[in-house]
């Protein structure tokens, strides 16, 4: 199984607050998606993204919309681009990034955008599925795959990946599929490290 380059660091992902002591940190995601993705795709994406990031002190808050009423410590914003159906392409596109958060100026930006037809294409490279579509909960698992990958950055404001698990800079089809796929110890170390660090700042 050929690896794919899943993560171009392009422009950057955000912020500072965190988890520890008496008050939650609360992480508003604000998920941008094409109409025609359904909803069991995005249910499995968000469980599987909860899953993945929530530490012990730390909600995580869906919306659709940025709504300037409400309070959260960190904000990230996730587009999924392109065609974002289970539906196996006619043709597989060239491998590039499955996801990118952006950097400006070197520092990490909460804004990540998601290859839908990349990712679609990294799960039907050399496998042959026995129906027209991939079923919606395990195209929704790798989404969330490269959701969770690219929010890890964002958090942390840190472009670092690990050897093995969610943070290694490439995946293949197994990775988005696996049943379990979760954060080594260094970037846990980085995410504790990071919200706690900006709880402090906050008080």
């Amino acid at each position: 199984m050929r690896s794919l380059p899943a993560f171009a660091i392009l422009i950057g992902l955000a912020g500072s607050t965190g988890a520890g002591g008496a008050e939650p940190v609360r992480l508003g995601v604000y998920l941008q998606a094409p109409a025609s993705t359904s909803a069991e795709v995005l249910e499995s994406l968000r469980l599987e993204v909860e899953r993945v990031v929530s530490r012990p002190g730390i909600q995580v808050h869906w919306r659709n919309q940025i709504d300037g009423n409400e309070a959260f410590h960190r904000v990230l914003v996730v587009r999924l681009r392109g065609s974002c159906t289970t539906e196996l392409p006619a043709v597989l596109r060239r491998p590039a990034a499955l996801g990118s958060t952006h950097v400006n100026n070197g520092r990490v930006q909460p804004f990540i955008d998601i290859s839908c037809d990349q990712v679609t294409s990294a799960l039907s490279r050399n496998w042959d599925w026995p129906t027209p579509r991939i079923p919606g909960d395990l195209y929704g698992r790798a989404l969330a795959r490269v959701v969770s990958h690219e929010i890890v950055h964002a958090l942390t404001e840190s472009v670092d990946h690990d050897e093995c698990g969610l943070m290694k800079p490439f995946f293949d089809r197994h990775d988005l599929l696996a049943r379990n796929l979760s954060l080594a110890p260094p970037s846990l170390a980085r995410l504790d490290r990071a919200l706690s660090l900006g709880i402090r700042g906050a008080d």
